[in-house]
């Protein structure tokens, strides 16, 4: 059904190299605990050997408190003492420790989450990821609010895998879940502070306790600064990609009675810094249209997009004549370093209500973000390229919940609702003079231009959705040793989209749009789980999950509305496997094999200049395995690994030709490691650890284009501490990527315009901390 109707936002009412050792302080996103007062989880098992990660863990991944060791399901999890002594500071940090789960950012305040190649590399901001993220019980459906700081965290879940059942939309490839640290029941809390290479600096803190009889409080804080790791030689300032930023977040948790709990949570994330910045790298057009890096001796070709014909430039240079001043990655050369600003506001309140064996559990959530970016898209110091962006959400969710048990029976129900309005701009301003004599750069002398062609495309458009879900899930205990659950929820979205577009100044509509469908799915899941001796599971599951159609909405002509709506896509994984302990508790051995039958995978392209997204069929196959082991007192080890084969079909290239790619960022092996050693020394604790992460070759995007490919690349971090007995106060030093290793974690195909645009990972660091209990 397509109608044309008239522009309005509508506001809602109401995680071959070997691994070694952990954990750094990246700034701008902080993880930070108290020691784990009502934390949900415990160490039993693991206190007489001093391990840190050989814990039992509590964990909510089927709505409920029970061991990671118990449930089958293919998670890994950090409870507040975890990240703490392994120095888990940030959400990055969690990839350092979880198999094949990837976080990267496009920029300081934007990420991209992949779980077993499963993700959503497009740009945009009105699109939802295959990865669910979840705070506090709380959906968070915009991508615009990924990536905040993470600081006070009682604990983190990362499941893998569809988990569509019990937690809905859009967790096809998997989740992950931040429980912020409770109030408690004493007075309490922390203070820390770090400082590190870049002028990087967090602070963070938090206080605790009772207000009253039956009534608690928590109030938590942190301000995150950076220079970043560019040097800037047109200002000859680190001005851009910097980080910014600033959260807080206050908590009440009352007792309504003996059996009735109300907690109360509101939060706010401010972020006032630079724009993203993109090392400049020369790019031509290739074979079957994909983008090739320009050697720096050779001179570049491309397509007159004014005059027609072709348009040449000088030996290693971008199109509009510029040659990257220095072989440095870190070294820019941008005349607008633009900017990044977002506000975040979420609120929550969950009520719970015990009646014998079944508990009620109702949730109100609420999230509005605010977020305006500009960015010198072309990397020089021309004015040719940039990209703006504005984007305005609000959503509101209300969970309905029922668990309970009898006899043999453990079961969940409930209702959910899901209300998100987002109202969207994307301008675009280029210069096309270029295309019509303007002379070349010289140096850094760009810009000077006898003849411009100022050109301004501005697409605006809203996206509201109304999402309606009932579930129910059950596992009846057949023996001590066997077990089978089973779930079902079915999704009703109504999805509306109004898009307009422009290539005037003014804003005077060219393209006008309007579309409205409804998307039902089923998410499925049925699982038998074996004990066959005290301590190991086997479970062999079958579960399918979905993530709901949508629109493209692309800022470059030709503006097609019929190719802007694609499917829903499902993903059905088969899955076997096993969860143990073995000497004597010593050691943890989880592996898991899987198989992924993906229906109408939303593939997001750069065809030329024009956003698209098209729904293909692809299989995805693979194994992980975590190992964890405390040989002696004071030693832990752990080693993961994880193995991916990806393969989508029928995939378009620029040129016409019909292929087969890999997925996204789904580098065929993955191998993660470390080693901690803590020792009483100075009467309190020290330690000493490190860790190495290794990725396989992979691509970026799904075109497989020569340009965004990524070798195998490995990295190395390292941390010293020290605590008292008392656990009040520590220090520690910490140094990341050690060997400097270069890479890139994101990148687009912009050779139409001469550009290789790509964001690194993370540069070299080091620097120290300060955390003080009481």
């Amino acid at each position: 059904m397509k109608t044309i109707r008239s522009l309005r936002f509508k506001p809602v009412s109401a995680a071959s190299v070997l691994a070694l050792a952990a954990a750094a302080m990246v700034p701008g996103q902080a993880f930070a605990a108290d020691a784990p007062q009502n934390s949900g989880s415990a160490a039993t098992g693991s206190a007489d050997n001093g391990s840190v990660l050989i814990q039992d863990i509590v964990v909510t991944a089927n709505k409920r408190q029970e061991k990671l060791q118990n449930v089958g399901i293919a998670a890994t999890a950090f409870n507040a003492t975890t990240l703490a002594q392994l120095g888990i500071n940030t959400t990055n940090d969690l990839a350092k420790m979880t198999p094949a789960l990837n976080i990267n950012y496009a920029n300081p305040s934007v990420a991209q989450i992949n779980i077993r190649g499963v993700s959503q590399n497009d740009f945009a901001d009105h699109l939802e990821t295959p990865i669910a993220v979840y705070w506090d019980e709380g959906y968070v459906g915009s991508s615009m609010a990924i990536a905040t700081p993470t600081y006070d965290i009682q604990r983190v879940e990362v499941l893998r895998g569809p988990q569509g059942t019990l937690f809905g939309r859009n967790a096809t490839g998997g989740l992950i879940h931040y429980i912020s640290a409770a109030p408690t029941d004493t007075l309490s809390g922390y203070m820390e502070a770090s400082y590190g290479r870049f002028n990087t600096y967090n602070i963070q803190g938090a206080l605790s306790g009772p207000l009253a009889e039956g009534i608690r409080a928590r109030i938590a804080f942190t301000r995150n600064s950076s220079d970043g790791p560019y040097y800037n030689i047109v200002t000859g300032r680190h001005d851009v990609g910097n980080t910014r930023n600033w959260a807080v977040r206050g908590q009440i948790e009352a007792d309504l009675g003996p059996d009735t709990k109300l907690n109360l949570i509101g939060s706010y994330n401010n972020d006032d810094q630079a724009g993203a910045v993109w090392p400049f790298e020369p790019a031509v057009t290739g074979a079957n249209g994909l983008g090739t890096l320009l050697g720096s001796n050779q001179i570049g070709t491309w397509s007159n997009l004014v005059l027609g014909g072709t348009i040449s430039s000088c030996a290693g240079c971008n199109l509009v004549g510029y040659k990257p001043a220095s072989s440095n990655p870190w070294v820019v050369a941008s005349n607008d370093p633009g900017y990044y600003l977002r506000d975040i506001y979420k609120g929550q309140a969950k009520l719970t209500q015990q009646f014998g064996s079944t508990s009620l559990t109702v949730i109100s959530d609420y999230l509005k973000v605010d977020n305006q970016k500009k960015y010198d898209t072309d990397s020089s110091p021309q004015n040719f390229f940039t990209y703006s962006a504005d984007g305005h959400y609000k959503q509101f969710s209300q969970e309905l919940r029922l668990n309970g048990t009898n006899g043999a029976l453990k079961w969940v129900a409930g209702l959910y609702y899901l209300n998100m309005r987002g109202y969207y701009t994307q301008p675009l301003d280029l210069d096309f003079g270029v295309f019509v004599g303007n002379p070349l750069c010289s140096g850094l002398a760009c810009g000077v231009s006898t003849s411009t062609i100022p050109v301004h495309f501005e697409p605006r458009y809203t996206v509201d959705v109304d999402s309606y879900a009932e579930f129910a899930q059950g596992e009846y205990q057949f023996s001590p040793e066997l077990s089978f659950t089973g779930g079902l929820r079915y999704t009703t979205d109504v999805k509306r989209f109004h898009y307009q577009w422009s290539d005037t100044e003014a804003f005077v509509p060219v393209v006008d749009y309007s579309d409205r469908e409804v998307f039902r799915n089923v998410a499925a899941k049925a699982q038998l789980d074996w004990r066959p001796i005290d301590g190991t599971l086997l479970y062999l599951s079958y579960t399918r999950g979905h993530k709901g159609g949508n629109w493209a909405a692309p800022a470059f002509p030709p503006i097609t509305p019929s190719t802007f709506p694609y499917k829903q896509e499902v993903l059905t994984s088969y899955e076997t496997g096993m969860k143990t302990r073995l000497f004597g508790k010593l050691a943890t051995l989880n592996t898991s094999v899987y198989y992924y039958d993906y229906k109408n995978y939303q593939a997001f392209s750069l065809l030329g200049l024009s956003q698209s997204i098209t729904n293909k069929n692809a299989t995805v196959y693979g194994g992980e395995a975590e190992l964890r082991v405390n040989p002696m007192r004071g030693l832990d080890l752990s080693a993961n690994i994880a193995l991916i084969h990806s393969e989508v079909k029928d995939v378009t290239l620029p040129d016409g030709e019909v292929v087969s790619r890999k997925l996204p960022d789904a580098a065929p092996v993955q191998l993660t490691g470390l080693a901690r050693y803590h020792w009483a020394f100075l009467d309190g604790d020290a330690s000493v650890q490190a860790d190495s992460k290794y990725v396989g070759g992979h691509y970026l995007t799904v075109l497989n284009e020569p340009i965004n490919y990524q070798k195998g690349i490995a990295t190395l971090n390292a941390r010293i501490a020290w605590q008292t007995a008392a656990k009040n106060f520590e220090v520690s030093v910490y140094a990341n990527n050690i060997t400097g290793a270069y890479y890139k974690v994101w990148g687009l195909d912009v050779s139409a315009l001469g550009i290789g645009m790509s964001v690194p990972g993370e540069r070299g660091s080091y620097g120290a901390r300060l955390r003080y209990n009481f």
